[in-house]
């Protein structure tokens, strides 16, 4: 399976839960009181590798390979389906993960992205970028399209967007949906998790769903320590809250000591 990723740190990559999950399609069993279910497992992090720093769409040839320490799923995401044929066509929410890679990432070979407010007010374009490839399109590796937003659905943490051009394709899931911030740099605001409906490519005013990250900067920053400044870790006790706030400002200030940010 191939997915697109975010790199939100020079060791963190944002990408969607379902990109490091393993149906077992042998395996039916009951989950959240449904009978005959698949469930998936996360893979482990031995079996995923990540590619960075190159626009080639055969990127073990030419892409720089990073190996995976730790792979985090959204805990409530849900991992049961019905069947097989409608992974590709449920709504998923909570569709995150982090992939905590062995080593760091230069900023000469890739710059992370950066994070939103919790508050972020998200304009009507957008952007999306995807790995996804299909059989029109002559020029392999990393797309960048344009979008609107259509819909912004608080309940679910969910970001509707779609194009009169294009829509994502399989390979461009967990990929970034991202805008131009206040300070002039690009800012992620979703993480794509799948479409309405269909699984095919080039669909125009065809709707892609993105999780909101701005809904989940407190799971990313408590499992990646990358805290956008507004962010607050929600903890039963204020002190620990505090210590763990402390704690990460003490961890960047090192990191910059040392040279590596």
């Amino acid at each position: 399976m191939t997915c697109t990723g975010s790199l939100i740190s020079p060791r963190h990559v944002l990408t969607a839960a379902h990109c490091v999950a393993d149906y077992d399609a042998e395996r039916n069993v009951t989950c959240d009181g449904r009978e005959r279910v698949l469930k998936a497992s996360i893979v482990e992090p031995k079996n995923i590798t990540v590619f960075t720093g190159t626009f080639c769409r055969h990127q073990v040839a030419c892409g720089n390979r990073q190996r995976v320490r730790k792979v985090i799923a959204h805990k409530n995401w849900k991992r049961c389906v019905q069947s097989s044929v409608l992974l590709n066509n449920i709504l998923e929410v909570h569709d995150f993960a982090i992939l905590e890679l062995e080593k760091n990432i230069s900023y000469e070979e890739a710059v992370p992205i950066c994070l939103p407010s919790e508050n972020l007010r998200l304009q009507r374009a957008l952007y999306g970028a995807g790995s996804g490839w299909d059989s029109k399109s002559r020029h392999p590796g990393i797309k960048v399209a344009t979008f609107t937003l259509q819909a912004e659905e608080h309940r679910n943490s969910i970001l509707l967007t779609s194009s009169r051009d294009t829509s994502a394709c399989g390979g461009d899931s967990g990929g970034p949906l991202f805008q131009l911030g206040p300070l002039g740099r690009f800012v992620i605001v979703g993480v794509l998790s799948g479409g309405y409906g269909d699984t095919k490519c080039k669909r125009p005013y065809f709707a892609n769903t993105y999780g909101d990250v701005r809904k989940h900067l407190c799971w990313i920053c408590r499992h990646s320590g990358v805290c956008p400044k507004a962010t607050r870790v929600r903890t039963r006790d204020g002190r620990l809250r505090k210590m763990i706030e402390g704690l990460h400002r003490v961890y960047m200030h090192v990191r910059e000591k040392a040279g590596k940010f």
